[in-house]
């Protein structure tokens, strides 16, 4: 009776494996952008005097680059615009 009640519990367990399809995708499986920035002055502290310095996104370009190539800081392009890698 137990090895009955073992091999119909089994059965669901079986059933719930991933197929190679659903595996979760490798580093190299993701889309990216190359985000172009330009840091500055966007808003004020809610006193309207001081001023709250941060990046605005510009632009958007879809690239090849991969995963790997993902930035997570601001790289310099030229004055106060900037560039980061990306990806999802």
């Amino acid at each position: 009776m137990k090895k009955l009640l073992l091999a119909l519990l089994s059965i669901p367990l079986m059933a719930v494996q991933c197929s190679e399809e659903e595996e979760t995708p490798t580093a190299g499986d993701c889309n990216c952008d190359r985000v172009e920035y330009q840091y500055g002055v966007w808003q004020f502290m809610p006193d309207g005097i001081t001023p709250i310095w941060s990046y605005k996104e510009v632009n958007r370009t879809p690239t090849s680059l991969n995963c790997d190539s993902e930035s997570n800081n601001y790289i310099p392009i030229a004055g106060n615009r900037y560039f980061k890698i990306e990806c999802n």
